[in-house]
């Protein structure tokens, strides 16, 4: 619906006036596929925005799909939402498109009223730290005889992983892994935990998704083993290849 000159298009969403600055347009979207939210903006600029939110019916949690315009092109923007009593409960990252346009999913909680601040975040940040066991520089699978299970490599055991990996950017990352080769009768696991009857995910030379979603400042550890059948004798030299997205 259009309201004066107040450019929103909201379903189910009953928008409060807007004691924001003098400005002639709001291009902003918010939609749900139930239920009604009340809406009170009271900033909206180009580096700035906050709202109000309450559910109706109060006790419902709603599912709200917001797009909102008259960004900065290609843009970090951090979205902090606060609870009723002030305590922030959801923080994340998004990047305006080409066009201005940043976009994202959040559910309303039947928790009385909720605040959502955007600003202009910090550049994105993906870096991150891998460490390897002590004295532990790349990966021995030093296997005794041809036909083995779950075998560690050098420094592994139940409780030491061969490596962790720390996400120290501000954004969400996850991790695949991926070797440069493979060896006939050899198949490599990745595992996020020392538990190998389940869990383990093959690793071979098309990249492979090991941790999905690893959260700023926090960290994974990763185990890995190899099971063999009648290999052959020999010292192969592969890569392990990890990248982030």
């Amino acid at each position: 619906m259009t309201l004066g000159n107040n450019n929103i298009t909201l379903n189910k969403i009953t928008v409060d006036l807007f004691p924001y600055e003098s400005r002639n347009t709001i291009n902003m979207t918010a939609s749900t596929s139930s239920d009604n939210v009340l809406m009170n903006i009271t900033v909206f600029n180009e580096t700035l925005v906050k709202f109000y939110e309450t559910p109706s019916p109060n006790n419902s949690e709603i599912p709200v799909s917001y797009s909102i315009g008259d960004r900065i092109p290609n843009q970090t923007y951090s979205i902090n939402i606060y609870d009723t009593n002030g305590t922030r409960y959801q923080y994340f990252n998004v990047l305006s498109n080409d066009t201005g346009y940043i976009n994202y999913n959040s559910t309303v909680l039947g928790l009385g009223s909720r605040y959502q601040e955007i600003t202009v975040g910090q550049p994105i940040d993906t870096t991150y730290t891998i460490t390897l066991p002590k004295d532990q520089t790349y990966l021995r699978f030093n296997a005794s005889r041809s036909t083995v299970t779950n075998l560690d490599p050098d420094g592994q055991n139940s409780s030491q992983p061969i490596f962790n990996i720390i996400n120290n950017g501000n954004i969400n990352l996850s991790f695949m892994l991926n070797l440069s080769d493979v060896v006939s009768n050899i198949t490599t696991y990745a595992d996020l935990d020392s538990n190998f009857s389940s869990g383990k995910i093959e690793i071979n030379t098309s990249p492979t998704t090991v941790i999905p979603n690893l959260i700023p400042n926090s960290s994974q550890n990763v185990w890995m083993v190899i099971d063999a059948n009648n290999a052959p004798v020999t010292n192969v030299n592969k890569t392990l290849i990890i990248n982030n997205s």
